[in-house]
């Protein structure tokens, strides 16, 4: 899915996407009410749902993408403005869900964008912007419906196998997303426009401080990232086994997060490797050409982007490196103040999940439970199965560990 405004999840507290578009950007509040939104102003009234088809979804929104036939011209759809090219996000929800529930849902993640994510991130205008559009009325409804009845059976047979699915009677309002994959379809000139979408994962060790010095666990959370002892977790299952090459291979988070050009380029590279070998569906790397998402077969896109680029000869290992170098100076630049410097966005992510979560779930219990309850009390709900999740993965990683014997992969470097 494109990248869209945080949305908190109890499953997941703190999710963090980087995403690099060659579209302008524009200052702006990433949730803008309506009626103080003056150079956009929208409403269900404006929703033609043959305009819009289907893009993607996750466990609770379906977005969908804009897409007139035959162009459109500035002015007229608020959709399409000449800096700006709009989705549309649409809650879900299960049969079981009132409205109330759905409505306190959204606006808790409006809350948490505004007055948490905002000010840690340090620059509101590097989100996404997100207009809320109320349904007012039984018409409203009706649009909403139509717009689910039509993009139905686009959607993939799993998520329609859900239960979880668009229903207007418990919504109160949808979100116009600014969708950065997407060409400025209002602008003078036609435009191509590739973005890169990156869930960078945890970027940083645990405190061992933090652990029982009696666990079993120390020396490896003290040595690999997560990230790579969730990757060995998850192949343990299947019958080919990770090769100690396959492992040092990997991409590790620790290496994005250097400040040290080179292992931030090893990271990307490593990033694209795994895209191509599961075909797309790992979702730390996805690529995004004129508002599709780009499938690592596809050759006669990738031979587009790779124009795009300005690669130079022929072959995929010319492309890895343009791209590696466009991706790397993007992560790089200074786009954030701190402590009367410049900073990137991806050093801020760095220092934000090692200050804000630097306690591993291992044995946090009563020091968890009285941090978070005077926050919010339903994460520490999820501790057990967070726990039991860790246990599940250290004891796949040290019985993969002992296999490999005394020539054991190398450590993550701290960045």
């Amino acid at each position: 899915m494109p990248p869209t405004p945080f949305q908190p999840s109890h499953q997941t507290p703190f999710k963090s996407t980087l995403s690099s578009s060659q579209q302008s950007r524009i200052h702006h509040t990433p949730f803008e009410a309506e009626e103080s939104n003056g150079h956009v102003s929208m409403s269900i009234a404006d929703i033609d749902p043959s305009e819009w088809t289907y893009h993607a979804e996750g466990g609770k929104n379906v977005l969908l993408s804009f897409n007139p036939a035959g162009g459109i011209q500035a002015g007229q759809s608020p959709f399409a403005t000449p800096t700006s090219t709009f989705a549309l996000r649409i809650p879900k929800s299960l049969p079981s869900t009132s409205d109330s529930n759905l409505e306190e849902e959204e606006a808790e993640a409006e809350q948490f964008t505004r007055l948490i994510v905002e000010p840690l991130l340090g620059n509101a205008a590097l989100l996404p912007r997100c207009i809320k559009i109320p349904i007012l009325t039984a018409r409203d409804r009706d649009v909403i419906d139509t717009l689910s009845a039509r993009i139905e059976m686009q959607r993939p047979a799993a998520r329609r196998a859900s239960p979880a699915r668009i229903r207007s009677e418990t919504l109160s309002c949808i979100y116009a997303i600014e969708d950065v994959t997407a060409p400025l379809l209002a602008g003078s000139s036609s435009q191509q426009v590739l973005c890169v979408e990156i869930k960078p994962k945890w970027g940083f060790l645990p405190r061992i401080d933090s652990l029982p010095p009696s666990s079993p666990n120390v020396e490896i959370k003290a040595k690999y990232s997560r990230y790579r002892m969730h990757r060995v977790a998850k192949q343990a299952a299947s019958e080919e086994q990770m090769t100690k090459e396959q492992f040092e291979q990997l991409y590790d988070p620790l290496d994005l997060y250097s400040a040290e050009r080179g292992r931030r380029e090893k990271a990307v590279k490593a990033l694209w490797t795994d895209w191509k070998e599961t075909g797309g569906k790992t979702n730390n790397l996805r690529l995004f050409w004129i508002g599709a998402a780009v499938n690592p077969v596809d050759s006669g896109t990738l031979s587009a982007v790779a124009q795009f680029l300005g690669v130079k000869g022929e072959g995929e290992e010319q492309v890895v490196e343009v791209l590696t170098r466009h991706v790397v100076d993007e992560l790089s630049k200074p786009r954030l103040a701190a402590d009367g410097e410049r900073i990137s966005v991806l050093s801020r992510l760095a220092h934000l999940q090692s200050t804000l979560d630097p306690l591993d779930s291992e044995d946090t219990g009563v020091e968890a439970e009285t941090k978070l309850v005077d926050l919010d009390s339903k994460p520490f709900g999820k501790l057990s199965s967070m726990q039991h999740t860790d246990n599940e993965v250290c004891a796949a990683f040290l019985e993969w560990l002992a296999q490999c014997g005394p020539d054991a992969p190398a450590a993550s470097v701290v960045p």
